[in-house]
């Protein structure tokens, strides 16, 4: 089964489809080889509608990306750059090391 394809009535600039003899809107004869090219114009043009629209998606899509990606780089690096944070890596750092020993201690028995 064949999509059906659709043009502009040139009289009364209406969408109707290609299989169509006349204008359901204003009764305008149409011929059949005017309407198939004229389906084929508008299947171009809906194409290329489709392409600027992904393109224009995807851009925006990346952009979002990308604007999330620099707010968590820049929130680690201030995050990172204080000395309190260093202090609190530091801490940790030693508890684990800590707990480590214990249990490879415990182990070792």
């Amino acid at each position: 089964m064949s999509q059906a394809r659709i043009f502009q009535c040139p009289n009364c600039r209406e969408y109707i489809a290609t299989d169509a003899k006349t204008c359901r809107f204003c009764s305008t004869p149409i011929d059949a080889t005017s309407a198939q090219s004229a389906a084929d114009a508008q299947a171009i043009e809906n194409k290329r509608y489709r392409q600027k629209q992904y393109a224009r998606h995807m851009l925006i899509g990346g952009g979002l990306f990308a604007l999330g990606l620099l707010i968590t780089v820049l929130t680690f690096l201030i995050a990172a750059s204080s000395e309190r944070a260093l202090c609190d890596y530091l801490r940790a750092h030693a508890i684990r090391r800590r707990r480590f020993l214990v249990r490879l201690r415990w182990l070792a028995r």
